[in-house]
């Protein structure tokens, strides 16, 4: 069982959320895509009696990297990211431990499963630890990922969708890299039901509904 910390970060104009999870048992905890304000994970990795284990990054863009280096440092752990990732963006970062996509390993004495969910990245992952899933950006509570620059293809965000509409139970609380107006922890089931991205049953209609032009901005989902 775990503890999970959502800590809401400021990167430039973005709202990002770093994530501590903690093995209840053990005390020993992971970092999940620390991109910014290091004194805010520090504080509460402090407040909670942890010991850092290791690090997640869901992708390699940098405000969920940013920091990555300086806490693999500060406690002398490895870091972990998508090999697919990790070879096709080039990603560098100490104590980095490029891992397959699909294949369950385990942290601070955590079962983590990565599924493999290209579509704003090639390499893209989200974590399900129990009933937790963190989602970096491929998905958010109010919609999913930007689909365009390197490695991007909004073919493969449709099925990286999919894929977790299949297998990841309804029940399960879901923790994006960003928020948009609705903080994490929500179920499954709610953004089954909420998420527009999920109402398309045809890939063309998703493609161009997600690709559309004149968009208000990127974060404007519907």
């Amino acid at each position: 069982m775990v503890l999970v910390y959502p800590l809401r970060v400021r990167e430039g104009p973005l709202i990002n959320y770093t994530y501590l999870v903690v093995n209840k048992l053990s005390k020993e905890a992971l970092i999940i895509d620390p991109g910014a304000e290091p004194d805010v994970v520090a504080k509460c990795i402090e407040n909670t009696g942890c010991t850092v284990k290791g690090i997640l990054l869901t992708h390699h863009h940098k405000d969920h990297t940013a920091l990555a280096a300086f806490f693999a440092e500060t406690y002398k752990v490895p870091v972990f990211i998508s090999a697919v990732e990790q070879r096709f963006h080039n990603f560098h970062c100490t104590n980095l431990y490029p891992f397959t996509p699909g294949q369950s390993f385990s942290a601070a004495g955590i079962d983590i499963f990565p599924w493999h969910t290209p579509g704003h990245t090639k390499g893209g992952v989200c974590y399900q630890v129990n009933d937790h899933l963190f989602t970096g950006d491929t998905l958010f509570v109010e919609g999913c990922g930007m689909c365009f620059g390197q490695g991007a293809d909004p073919v493969d965000m449709y099925n990286s969708l999919q894929q977790l509409r299949l297998y990841i139970d309804p029940s399960v609380r879901i923790y994006p890299g960003h928020s948009y107006g609705i903080d994490p922890g929500v179920t499954f089931q709610y953004v089954l039901r909420e998420n527009i991205y999920f109402h398309f049953k045809e890939l063309n209609a998703f493609v161009a509904f997600r690709m559309r032009k004149h968009q208000r901005n990127m974060f404007n989902f519907k």
